[in-house]
């Protein structure tokens, strides 16, 4: 509970309103909707528009662990939608 404390403090401190976006922005991590850009961006070989989603989202504030590993849902959902199933994750953005 501390550690929850201490988030939503630095979370308030750094701006004005509690957003699931502000949190994201604490914690280093992108939002669905990124991970997707950034994926279609790849994925087409559109690298002027990789280097400005870089720019956009400043990469260098982000966990490169997390980004990779959110890259790597990503590409799951969409081999599970690919052959039927329904994802569990990046649901509202791709299904």
């Amino acid at each position: 509970a501390r550690d929850a404390l201490n988030l939503l403090e630095q979370v308030r401190f750094s701006t004005s309103l509690v957003t699931k976006k502000a949190v994201l922005q604490v914690l280093g991590r992108l939002d669905d909707a990124q991970v997707i850009d950034l994926f279609e961006a790849i994925a087409l070989k559109w690298p002027a528009d990789v280097f400005q989603l870089m720019k956009n989202i400043d990469f260098c504030s982000h966990d490169p662990e997390f980004v990779w590993q959110r890259l790597l849902d990503l590409i799951r959902a969409l081999l599970w939608i690919k052959h039927g199933v329904s994802p569990t994750i990046f649901v509202e953005h791709i299904a």
